[in-house]
């Protein structure tokens, strides 16, 4: 119940002194509200959504008014593509307001006063995605953050796992909610894993790696990678 029982004040009005106590009683009541309505969080509902089938999943999209009709255009990742993510353990569905829930990984790996930063993703069908972000990767089920970390930076820069030297003492991690790009419509909420690591025999200027997708291995994802001075966005990694 939003508001809560308050006793009740009865004040005689007689004359000038009377309104005036009335008055200055209302005040008080009303800075006693706002003071109580001030200390109301605001909180998301937390329930996990659980969806059978692919079609169950559009369905829950449509209820939501989430126009997913527009996906996989521009930057925009497909449908079918959030549906693998789902089945895979990589994001979960939220309810009210919909969103998505996706645990991740950020490396940052430093070179001087610049970073590894990843500035666009190349697809073989043509289209490309702005990144302007760290290496990056979504946890799946079972997995750690370093599990997450170690596998992302190995299929992204071809590195091994000998080759990569985490900086513990650096981790630290941020919760964030925002629109996102890669599902219009659909709120992201983030729960980021954040760690520093040194990688050997990365090159000195800008470059590219190659990625196959896991699922049709003839297809290819080209990453830009480039040395970087943070953004004010990236910052807060640091």
């Amino acid at each position: 119940m939003l508001f809560a029982r308050v006793p009740l004040i009865r004040v005689p009005l007689v004359g000038p002194a009377g309104l005036l106590v009335a008055i200055v009683t209302g005040i008080i009541l009303l800075i006693v509200l706002f003071e109580w309505l001030r200390g109301v969080p605001i909180v998301m509902d937390n329930q996990l959504v659980h969806l059978e089938s692919y079609n169950q999943f559009l369905k829950w999209l449509h209820d939501k008014g989430v126009d997913f009709t527009k996906w996989g255009r521009g930057k925009a990742k497909t449908a079918e593509h959030l549906w693998r993510e789902i089945q895979k353990g990589e994001t979960k569905l939220l309810d009210n307001p919909a969103r998505r829930l996706v645990e991740s990984v950020v490396i940052i790996v430093r070179q001087g006063d610049h970073i590894l930063v990843e500035t666009e993703q190349r697809m073989t069908d043509g289209r490309v995605r702005e990144r302007n972000w760290p290496p990056s990767e979504k946890l799946q089920v079972g997995e750690t953050y370093l599990d997450a970390a170690r596998r992302g930076l190995c299929e992204e820069l071809g590195v091994t796992a000998e080759q990569i030297k985490f900086d513990f003492d650096s981790y630290h991690v941020i919760e964030t909610v925002k629109d996102s790009v890669s599902y219009p419509d659909l709120l992201a909420q983030y729960h980021l894993h954040v760690i520093e690591a040194e990688i050997q025999s990365l090159p000195a200027q800008r470059f590219t790696t190659d990625e196959p997708s896991a699922l049709q291995p003839e297809k290819t994802k080209t990453h830009y990678w480039d040395w970087l001075t943070p953004t004010s966005e990236l910052l807060k990694f640091i």
